[in-house]
């Protein structure tokens, strides 16, 4: 029987499943990172154009512009869901990414390819078993999480940085011209006032 608890052949499955998880688990961060990054950015862009577009465009320009884009960033939500959806990693497909990466001819996608078909307490399907569990166990150093998956930042970040900026920026020079209005219609207030006092000290 494949896989019998507390051997030594139960214990190599167990480091390999317990890498590959770790391994896959890092994968799938990347892509929710990637996905959610840009994500962001467009709804930053279109959010930025929507507030820039109610202060600077007219009432039915802007509505007529608006509809339009709202549809648009609902498309790119549904697209980046299904990209990330189809972008998941499950046990097999790790497998065939580490057997690229690290240069292991299909060794590991095929023995998770048995594991994942529920080998575990059953006959082994081959007389090649033994050796293929061995070969694994002997090329784990091969593709160790940090070689395979290093944690880094996404390139994606520095647009997530750029978006940030773009929307501050566009709630910023609403406020900026609000407060010039403000600060001319004061001056427009107090103007009459100023002159008034300046051709009484003038006498």
């Amino acid at each position: 029987m494949v896989g019998i608890p507390g051997t030594e052949e139960r214990l190599a499955l167990a480091e390999i499943e317990d890498r590959l998880r770790r391994v896959r688990a890092r994968f799938n961060l990347y892509t929710v990172q990637h996905n959610f990054y840009g994500l962001g950015t467009a709804l930053s862009l279109g959010i930025a154009l929507l507030v820039v577009g109610a202060f600077a465009l007219s009432a039915w320009l802007f509505t007529l512009i608006a509809w339009p884009l709202l549809a648009l960033l609902a498309f790119w939500l549904l697209f980046f869901l299904r990209r990330g959806i189809a972008g998941w990693t499950d046990l097999n497909a790790a497998a065939r990414r580490i057997d690229v990466r690290a240069g292991l001819k299909e060794r590991l996608s095929t023995l998770v390819a048995q594991l994942t078909a529920g080998i575990i307490g059953k006959p082994p399907p081959s007389s090649l078993w033994p050796h293929l569990l061995a070969d694994n166990t002997d090329r784990l150093p091969e593709w160790e999480v940090k070689k395979i998956a290093p944690r880094r930042v996404p390139w994606s970040f520095c647009r997530s940085s750029l978006r940030y900026c773009l929307l501050f920026l566009s709630l910023w020079f609403p406020c900026f011209l609000l407060r010039q209005n403000q600060i001319l219609s004061l001056w427009l207030i107090f103007r009459p006032c100023c002159l008034n006092c300046l051709s009484v000290r003038g006498r």
